[in-house]
């Protein structure tokens, strides 16, 4: 998604004057739930079936959870054009992977999650690149 942004968005945003996007990026691992809550009802313009316009129908879908809330929040502390990672999905990495993020000291005035195992503060990681 950076990449894109860099090397996609930004040369055609340039070139009409227009500034820079970044991107910032949240990843937590854990448990989530997808609901369905409603349908767009669509119709196909010019098709009929004995003279009856078809319809489609198409649902809405949203994904709930902790873990999606965790995420949201790590966006707000990664820089621009940076990823921000939960404590669950750095203690995953391997150690090369691990050297690309540094822990963030944040106040618990900021960011006030818990880790649910050890109820200490849930941490946070950031891009160094």
């Amino acid at each position: 998604m950076i990449k894109v942004g860099k090397e996609g968005i930004n040369p055609i945003l340039n070139q009409f004057d227009y500034s820079d996007i970044n991107v910032r990026i949240g990843i937590d691992i854990g448990e989530v739930a997808i609901i369905q809550y409603g349908w767009d009802i669509h119709t196909a313009e010019g098709k009929e079936v004995e003279g009856k316009q078809i319809m489609f129908k198409e649902p809405h879908y949203d994904i709930l959870g902790h873990t999606i809330n965790v995420a949201t929040k790590m966006t707000n502390l990664a820089k621009p054009n940076g990823i921000t990672i939960g404590q669950a999905a750095y203690n995953i990495l391997d150690e090369k992977q691990r050297s690309t993020f540094e822990e963030l000291d944040v106040s618990p005035n900021i960011w006030s999650y818990l880790n649910e195992k050890t109820g200490k503060m849930y941490k946070v990681y950031s891009s160094t690149s």
